[in-house]
Protein backbone atom coordinates (compact mmCIF):
# COMPACT_ATOMS: atom_id res chain seq x y z
CA UNK A 1 0.00 0.00 0.00
CA UNK A 2 1.28 3.19 -1.00
CA UNK A 3 0.51 6.26 1.42
CA UNK A 4 1.41 9.88 0.66
CA UNK A 5 3.28 12.07 2.97
CA UNK A 6 2.78 15.99 3.96
CA UNK A 7 5.68 17.56 5.06
CA UNK A 8 4.75 19.49 8.34
CA UNK A 9 5.80 23.34 9.29
CA UNK A 10 7.75 24.45 11.57
CA UNK A 11 9.88 21.72 11.46
CA UNK A 12 13.02 20.45 10.08
CA UNK A 13 11.77 18.77 7.38
CA UNK A 14 9.32 16.26 9.08
CA UNK A 15 6.83 14.21 7.08
CA UNK A 16 3.43 12.53 7.70
CA UNK A 17 1.57 10.06 6.21
CA UNK A 18 -1.37 11.01 5.74
CA UNK A 19 -3.16 8.43 7.23
CA UNK A 20 -3.28 6.68 10.41
CA UNK A 21 -4.06 4.44 13.00
CA UNK A 22 -6.00 5.22 16.45
CA UNK A 23 -5.70 3.69 19.71
CA UNK A 24 -8.95 4.89 21.37
CA UNK A 25 -9.76 2.43 23.72
CA UNK A 26 -7.19 -0.14 23.35
CA UNK A 27 -4.84 -1.25 26.84
CA UNK A 28 -7.51 -0.85 28.46
CA UNK A 29 -8.67 -4.65 28.78
CA UNK A 30 -5.58 -6.99 29.78
CA UNK A 31 -7.61 -9.78 28.16
CA UNK A 32 -8.07 -8.04 24.89
CA UNK A 33 -4.09 -7.06 25.04
CA UNK A 34 -3.00 -10.18 22.67
CA UNK A 35 -5.47 -9.21 19.97
CA UNK A 36 -4.82 -5.07 20.12
CA UNK A 37 -1.07 -5.86 19.49
CA UNK A 38 -1.68 -8.31 16.88
CA UNK A 39 -4.06 -5.67 14.71
CA UNK A 40 -1.18 -3.33 15.09
CA UNK A 41 1.05 -5.60 13.62
CA UNK A 42 -1.44 -6.57 10.72
CA UNK A 43 -2.25 -2.90 9.98
CA UNK A 44 1.81 -2.51 9.78
CA UNK A 45 2.12 -5.42 7.18
CA UNK A 46 -0.47 -3.46 5.31
CA UNK A 47 1.18 -0.63 4.80
CA UNK A 48 0.06 1.78 8.18
CA UNK A 49 2.83 3.54 9.54
CA UNK A 50 1.52 6.40 11.10
CA UNK A 51 -0.07 5.64 14.54
CA UNK A 52 -1.40 8.20 16.59
CA UNK A 53 -2.02 7.60 20.90
CA UNK A 54 -2.40 9.35 23.99
CA UNK A 55 -1.42 9.22 27.85
CA UNK A 56 -5.13 9.56 28.44
CA UNK A 57 -5.80 6.23 26.65
CA UNK A 58 -6.35 3.10 29.33
CA UNK A 59 -3.84 5.80 31.65
CA UNK A 60 -1.31 4.86 29.73
CA UNK A 61 -2.15 1.36 28.27
CA UNK A 62 -2.51 2.34 24.91
CA UNK A 63 0.92 3.09 24.58
CA UNK A 64 2.11 0.05 25.91
CA UNK A 65 0.15 -1.79 23.57
CA UNK A 66 2.32 0.26 20.55
CA UNK A 67 5.45 -0.41 22.34
CA UNK A 68 4.88 -4.03 22.92
CA UNK A 69 3.56 -4.14 18.99
CA UNK A 70 6.82 -2.86 17.77
CA UNK A 71 9.17 -3.70 20.21
CA UNK A 72 12.56 -4.76 18.20
CA UNK A 73 11.06 -3.40 14.97
CA UNK A 74 12.52 -1.15 12.64
CA UNK A 75 11.83 2.63 14.20
CA UNK A 76 12.48 4.49 11.09
CA UNK A 77 9.67 2.97 9.02
CA UNK A 78 7.25 4.47 11.84
CA UNK A 79 6.01 7.81 13.00
CA UNK A 80 4.63 7.72 16.19
CA UNK A 81 2.22 10.57 17.45
CA UNK A 82 1.18 10.91 21.36
CA UNK A 83 -0.55 13.69 23.31
CA UNK A 84 -0.11 15.01 26.84
CA UNK A 85 -2.59 16.09 29.06
CA UNK A 86 -3.44 19.80 29.77
CA UNK A 87 -2.75 19.16 33.39
CA UNK A 88 0.55 17.73 32.42
CA UNK A 89 1.70 20.55 29.95
CA UNK A 90 3.35 23.14 32.69
CA UNK A 91 6.97 23.52 32.97
CA UNK A 92 8.99 20.29 33.62
CA UNK A 93 5.66 18.43 34.41
CA UNK A 94 5.41 18.06 30.36
CA UNK A 95 9.06 16.14 29.84
CA UNK A 96 8.85 14.26 32.60
CA UNK A 97 4.95 13.54 31.32
CA UNK A 98 7.12 12.75 27.83
CA UNK A 99 9.60 10.63 29.68
CA UNK A 100 7.03 8.48 30.63
CA UNK A 101 5.13 8.17 27.29
CA UNK A 102 8.50 7.22 25.80
CA UNK A 103 9.16 4.22 28.26
CA UNK A 104 5.76 2.94 28.01
CA UNK A 105 6.13 3.14 24.01
CA UNK A 106 9.78 1.63 24.60
CA UNK A 107 10.60 4.20 21.95
CA UNK A 108 13.87 6.95 22.04
CA UNK A 109 11.49 9.28 20.15
CA UNK A 110 7.98 10.59 20.00
CA UNK A 111 7.11 11.90 16.11
CA UNK A 112 4.38 14.16 16.91
CA UNK A 113 3.44 15.09 20.07
CA UNK A 114 0.02 17.45 21.45
CA UNK A 115 -1.17 18.95 23.51
CA UNK A 116 -4.31 17.15 23.96
CA UNK A 117 -6.88 19.95 24.76
CA UNK A 118 -6.79 23.57 26.21
CA UNK A 119 -5.92 23.89 29.34
CA UNK A 120 -5.38 26.12 33.02
CA UNK A 121 -1.60 25.73 32.46
CA UNK A 122 -0.26 29.35 30.45
CA UNK A 123 0.51 27.98 27.21
CA UNK A 124 3.80 29.90 27.39
CA UNK A 125 4.80 27.23 29.74
CA UNK A 126 4.00 24.18 27.68
CA UNK A 127 5.84 25.71 24.40
CA UNK A 128 9.13 25.73 26.98
CA UNK A 129 8.91 22.06 27.43
CA UNK A 130 8.30 21.63 23.85
CA UNK A 131 11.75 23.39 22.67
CA UNK A 132 13.46 21.43 25.47
CA UNK A 133 11.82 18.32 24.08
CA UNK A 134 12.91 19.22 20.33
CA UNK A 135 16.45 20.41 21.04
CA UNK A 136 17.28 17.11 23.10
CA UNK A 137 15.28 15.10 20.32
CA UNK A 138 12.82 13.32 22.32
CA UNK A 139 10.11 14.90 19.86
CA UNK A 140 10.42 15.77 16.24
CA UNK A 141 7.38 18.06 15.70
CA UNK A 142 4.84 19.77 18.55
CA UNK A 143 1.10 20.44 17.91
CA UNK A 144 -2.09 20.73 19.54
CA UNK A 145 -5.58 19.43 19.45
CA UNK A 146 -9.42 20.41 20.08
CA UNK A 147 -8.30 23.88 19.33
CA UNK A 148 -11.00 26.00 17.67
CA UNK A 149 -10.38 28.91 15.56
CA UNK A 150 -10.49 31.49 18.54
CA UNK A 151 -8.11 29.57 20.52
CA UNK A 152 -5.82 28.82 17.56
CA UNK A 153 -6.24 32.72 16.31
CA UNK A 154 -4.97 33.30 19.93
CA UNK A 155 -1.94 31.59 19.65
CA UNK A 156 -0.97 33.03 16.46
CA UNK A 157 -1.70 36.40 17.43
CA UNK A 158 0.53 35.96 20.51
CA UNK A 159 3.65 35.02 18.29
CA UNK A 160 3.22 32.21 20.24
CA UNK A 161 2.26 29.73 17.02
CA UNK A 162 6.29 28.94 15.78
CA UNK A 163 6.32 25.06 16.98
CA UNK A 164 2.83 24.40 15.89
CA UNK A 165 2.27 21.90 13.02
CA UNK A 166 -0.65 20.16 13.72
CA UNK A 167 -3.94 20.58 15.12
CA UNK A 168 -6.21 17.19 15.39
CA UNK A 169 -9.58 17.86 16.12
CA UNK A 170 -13.07 15.70 15.31
CA UNK A 171 -14.01 16.04 11.62
CA UNK A 172 -16.43 13.41 9.57
CA UNK A 173 -19.44 13.00 7.21
CA UNK A 174 -21.89 14.33 10.34
CA UNK A 175 -19.43 16.98 11.89
CA UNK A 176 -18.41 19.34 9.55
CA UNK A 177 -18.34 22.42 10.81
CA UNK A 178 -14.60 23.00 11.21
CA UNK A 179 -14.36 22.96 7.36
CA UNK A 180 -15.83 26.90 7.34
CA UNK A 181 -13.67 28.46 9.80
CA UNK A 182 -10.94 26.19 11.43
CA UNK A 183 -9.79 24.73 8.20
CA UNK A 184 -9.25 27.30 6.37
CA UNK A 185 -7.14 29.57 9.13
CA UNK A 186 -5.20 26.44 9.52
CA UNK A 187 -4.43 26.39 5.82
CA UNK A 188 -3.34 29.74 5.51
CA UNK A 189 -1.00 29.50 8.47
CA UNK A 190 0.42 26.02 6.87
CA UNK A 191 -0.81 24.29 9.88
CA UNK A 192 -1.53 20.21 8.90
CA UNK A 193 -5.46 19.08 10.12
CA UNK A 194 -5.87 15.71 11.46
CA UNK A 195 -9.25 14.03 11.99
CA UNK A 196 -10.30 12.27 14.69
CA UNK A 197 -13.23 10.03 14.75
CA UNK A 198 -12.85 10.27 11.09
CA UNK A 199 -15.42 7.31 10.32
CA UNK A 200 -18.24 7.70 12.97
CA UNK A 201 -20.07 5.00 11.56
CA UNK A 202 -23.41 5.16 13.66
CA UNK A 203 -24.57 8.73 12.71
CA UNK A 204 -23.14 8.16 9.43
CA UNK A 205 -25.38 4.89 8.37
CA UNK A 206 -28.02 6.80 9.74
CA UNK A 207 -28.39 9.76 6.81
CA UNK A 208 -30.75 9.37 4.25
CA UNK A 209 -29.00 7.39 0.96
CA UNK A 210 -25.31 7.22 2.36
CA UNK A 211 -25.58 3.35 2.44
CA UNK A 212 -26.82 3.21 -1.04
CA UNK A 213 -23.77 5.27 -2.45
CA UNK A 214 -21.31 2.91 -0.76
CA UNK A 215 -23.62 -0.16 -2.20
CA UNK A 216 -22.91 1.71 -5.77
CA UNK A 217 -19.31 2.51 -5.21
CA UNK A 218 -19.21 -1.40 -3.74
CA UNK A 219 -18.04 -0.46 -0.72
CA UNK A 220 -19.15 -0.57 2.87
CA UNK A 221 -19.88 2.79 4.69
CA UNK A 222 -16.67 2.61 6.69
CA UNK A 223 -14.98 2.22 3.49
CA UNK A 224 -16.89 5.33 1.79
CA UNK A 225 -16.10 7.61 4.48
CA UNK A 226 -12.66 7.08 4.45
CA UNK A 227 -12.42 7.45 0.97
CA UNK A 228 -14.34 10.43 1.10
CA UNK A 229 -11.58 11.86 3.25
CA UNK A 230 -8.51 10.44 1.36
CA UNK A 231 -10.48 12.08 -1.67
CA UNK A 232 -10.49 15.50 -0.13
CA UNK A 233 -7.72 15.89 1.40
CA UNK A 234 -8.43 18.51 3.96
CA UNK A 235 -7.62 16.63 7.07
CA UNK A 236 -5.13 13.06 7.70
CA UNK A 237 -7.69 10.23 8.95
CA UNK A 238 -6.93 8.49 11.81
CA UNK A 239 -9.59 5.73 12.25
CA UNK A 240 -8.96 2.75 14.83
CA UNK A 241 -9.83 -0.78 14.46
CA UNK A 242 -8.83 -3.62 16.59
CA UNK A 243 -10.24 -5.61 14.21
CA UNK A 244 -8.15 -7.64 11.26
CA UNK A 245 -11.34 -7.98 8.40
CA UNK A 246 -11.68 -4.03 9.17
CA UNK A 247 -8.02 -3.18 8.47
CA UNK A 248 -8.13 -5.02 5.80
CA UNK A 249 -11.24 -2.84 4.53
CA UNK A 250 -9.37 0.06 5.56
CA UNK A 251 -6.49 -0.76 3.60
CA UNK A 252 -8.32 -1.09 0.64
CA UNK A 253 -10.28 2.12 1.03
CA UNK A 254 -7.21 4.12 1.55
CA UNK A 255 -6.42 3.86 -1.82
CA UNK A 256 -10.03 4.71 -3.66
CA UNK A 257 -10.20 8.08 -5.33
CA UNK A 258 -14.02 8.84 -5.30
CA UNK A 259 -15.83 10.91 -8.40
CA UNK A 260 -16.67 14.60 -8.16
CA UNK A 261 -19.76 13.40 -8.91
CA UNK A 262 -19.66 10.85 -5.89
CA UNK A 263 -18.99 14.21 -3.48
CA UNK A 264 -21.27 16.17 -5.01
CA UNK A 265 -24.14 13.30 -3.90
CA UNK A 266 -22.41 12.87 -0.27
CA UNK A 267 -22.53 16.63 -0.03
CA UNK A 268 -26.22 17.23 -1.15
CA UNK A 269 -26.93 14.79 2.02
CA UNK A 270 -24.63 15.61 4.61
CA UNK A 271 -24.11 19.24 3.49
CA UNK A 272 -22.11 22.05 5.63
CA UNK A 273 -23.77 23.89 8.39
CA UNK A 274 -25.16 27.34 7.43
CA UNK A 275 -22.69 28.91 9.24
CA UNK A 276 -19.90 28.16 12.49
CA UNK A 277 -20.75 26.09 15.09
CA UNK A 278 -18.66 25.98 18.31
CA UNK A 279 -15.77 22.97 17.55
CA UNK A 280 -17.36 19.51 18.09
CA UNK A 281 -15.25 17.25 20.86
CA UNK A 282 -15.00 14.27 21.71
CA UNK A 283 -12.61 12.61 25.00
CA UNK A 284 -12.87 9.69 27.31
CA UNK A 285 -16.45 8.84 28.50
CA UNK A 286 -18.42 11.34 25.37
CA UNK A 287 -19.07 8.62 23.49
CA UNK A 288 -21.50 5.69 23.22
CA UNK A 289 -19.77 2.60 23.85
CA UNK A 290 -20.85 1.29 20.66
CA UNK A 291 -17.71 3.54 19.03
CA UNK A 292 -15.21 1.81 20.52
CA UNK A 293 -14.50 0.36 17.20
CA UNK A 294 -14.58 2.66 14.62
CA UNK A 295 -14.83 0.59 11.67
CA UNK A 296 -17.53 -1.46 13.48
CA UNK A 297 -20.46 -2.55 10.83
CA UNK A 298 -23.50 -1.23 10.72
CA UNK A 299 -26.01 -3.20 13.50
CA UNK A 300 -23.24 -4.44 16.22
CA UNK A 301 -24.58 -4.23 19.53
CA UNK A 302 -22.77 -5.39 22.76
CA UNK A 303 -23.40 -5.55 26.27
CA UNK A 304 -24.43 -2.80 27.98
CA UNK A 305 -24.40 -0.38 24.84
CA UNK A 306 -28.16 0.86 24.91
CA UNK A 307 -27.48 1.38 28.69
CA UNK A 308 -24.43 3.58 27.93
CA UNK A 309 -26.16 5.31 25.24
CA UNK A 310 -28.69 6.18 27.63
CA UNK A 311 -26.71 7.86 30.42
CA UNK A 312 -24.54 9.44 28.51
CA UNK A 313 -26.85 10.92 26.54
CA UNK A 314 -28.21 13.48 28.30
CA UNK A 315 -24.59 14.08 29.77
CA UNK A 316 -23.19 14.84 26.57
CA UNK A 317 -25.72 15.87 24.06
CA UNK A 318 -26.78 12.11 23.11
CA UNK A 319 -23.47 10.67 23.64
CA UNK A 320 -21.97 12.22 20.37
CA UNK A 321 -20.11 15.28 21.34
CA UNK A 322 -19.93 18.58 23.83
CA UNK A 323 -19.76 21.63 22.67
CA UNK A 324 -15.88 23.09 23.00
CA UNK A 325 -17.35 26.56 24.02
CA UNK A 326 -18.73 24.22 26.91
CA UNK A 327 -15.58 22.32 27.22
CA UNK A 328 -13.81 25.47 27.97
CA UNK A 329 -16.09 27.29 30.14
CA UNK A 330 -16.71 24.51 32.51
CA UNK A 331 -15.68 20.70 31.14
CA UNK A 332 -12.34 21.13 30.51
CA UNK A 333 -11.43 23.21 33.38
CA UNK A 334 -13.34 21.05 35.73
CA UNK A 335 -11.42 18.26 34.48
CA UNK A 336 -7.97 19.83 35.74
CA UNK A 337 -9.81 19.66 38.80
CA UNK A 338 -10.94 16.24 39.18
CA UNK A 339 -7.57 15.45 37.51
CA UNK A 340 -8.59 13.21 34.83
CA UNK A 341 -11.62 13.54 31.80
CA UNK A 342 -12.67 9.79 32.67
CA UNK A 343 -13.34 10.92 36.37
CA UNK A 344 -15.08 13.98 35.74
CA UNK A 345 -16.98 11.82 32.99
CA UNK A 346 -18.03 9.31 35.33
CA UNK A 347 -18.89 12.13 37.98
CA UNK A 348 -21.25 13.67 35.78
CA UNK A 349 -23.06 10.39 34.45
CA UNK A 350 -23.60 9.52 37.94
CA UNK A 351 -24.67 13.48 38.59
CA UNK A 352 -27.45 13.26 35.74
CA UNK A 353 -28.41 9.96 35.45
Amino acid sequence: MQIDTVTLKNTQGVTMPKIGIGTWHMGENPQSAKNEVGALRHARDLGFTHFDTAEMYGEGGAEEILGRAFAGQDRDGLFLTSKVYPWNAAKNDMIAACEQSLKRLRTDHIDLYLLHWPGSVPFEETLEDARLLLDQEKIRAFGISNFDTEGLRQIMDAGMGDLVSVNQVMHNIPHRGVELDLFPFMAEQGITAVAYSPLEIGPTTKIPGIAAIAREENLTVAQLVLAWHMTRGLAVPIPKSSRIEHLDDLAAAAQVQLSPSTLDRIDALAPLPPQPVPLEIRLAGWQDCSARDEADRPGHTGPGRERCELRSGEAFTQGQHLPHEAGRSSFLRDANRFGSAKALAQYLILKTS
